[in-house]
C-alpha cells in the first residue's frame, strides 16, 4: 500500500518482525482515502507466514456466483435476500483467493471467503477443496464467513474441525460482534489445542486463532 508516496508493506513488515517467510496473493486494489482526499492506493488479499521454509507457493482465484443467481434465497435473514448479483452494489462482491504452499511436508492454505452470498461461498468451498488435490497432511486457515456446520461448507465436511478439541462453543467466537466464522481445518494432522486469543484487543475486528497441530 502507498500513502502520501510512502510504501507500506504490511505483510512484509509483519514477516520481518516475526522473522518468518511470507507469501502474499493480492486479489483487488483500493484507494486510500484520508480526510476526503485520495492519498494513495493499496492491494487486498491473503498472506501465509511460516518460520519454516515455504516451497511451491501459488495463488488460486476463487469463483464468483453467476450474475443471474440470487445473492441469498428469498426469505433468508439478509437485506440482499431475493436480489440478484447483477444488481448488487460493488461493495457486496469482492474477489477472493487462497494462498497455497508446502511447508515441511505440510500443504497449507490461507483463504477468505465472500462475506455475502451463501451460494457463492459454496462454490468457493468446492474450489478450495479441489485446490488441495489429495494432499495430506494439510491445514486450511481461513475466514470462511460461515459457521463450520453451515450448509455451504459441506465440500469441506471431510476435513477435521480444529475447534472440536475446545471445551465449549463460545471458545469459537473470533470476531468482536460474536461470530464464529474463522476456522482451522486439517487433514492427516491432529489438533491438540485450538483457541481464540483475545489479547489483541481492538487491533482488528477479528481475533487470532492459536492451535497446536501435529502431523500424523
Amino acid at each position: 500500500m502507498s500513502r502520501n508516496g510512502d510504501l507500506v508493506d504490511q505483510p512484509g513488515e509483519l514477516a520481518r518482525q516475526l522473522d518468518m517467510e511470507m507469501r502474499f496473493g493480492a486479489v483487488r486494489s483500493f484507494a486510500v482515502i484520508d480526510g476526503g482526499a485520495t492519498t494513495g492506493a493499496g492491494v487486498f488479499g491473503n498472506a501465509l507466514l511460516s518460520r519454516a521454509p515455504i516451497h511451491d507457493a501459488r495463488v488460486v482465484a476463487l469463483p464468483a456466483a453467476p450474475k443471474d443467481e440470487l445473492i441469498e434465497p428469498v426469505g433468508a435473514d439478509h437485506p440482499a435476500a431475493g436480489l440478484r448479483w447483477a444488481g448488487a452494489s460493488p461493495t457486496l462482491r469482492e474477489p477472493r483467493s487462497i494462498v497455497l504452499a508446502d511447508v515441511e511436508g505440510l500443504r497449507a492454505g490461507s483463504a477468505h471467503l465472500s462475506h455475502v452470498g451463501s451460494g457463492e461461498r459454496l462454490l468457493q468451498a468446492q474450489a478450495i477443496h479441489a485446490s488441495f488435490d489429495d494432499a495430506s497432511p494439510a491445514v486450511l486457515l481461513a475466514d470462511l464467513n460461515a459457521r463450520v456446520d453451515a450448509p455451504e461448507l459441506v465440500p469441506l465436511a471431510s476435513w477435521n474441525d480444529g475447534f472440536s478439541v475446545a471445551a465449549d462453543d463460545p471458545a469459537r467466537i473470533s470476531t468482536d460482534d460474536g461470530m464464529s466464522i474463522d476456522q482451522l481445518l486439517t487433514r492427516g494432522a491432529s489438533v491438540s489445542a485450538c483457541r481464540v486469543d483475545r489479547r489483541s484487543g481492538e487491533l482488528s475486528d477479528h481475533y487470532p486463532i492459536v492451535a497446536d497441530v501435529a502431523l500424523l
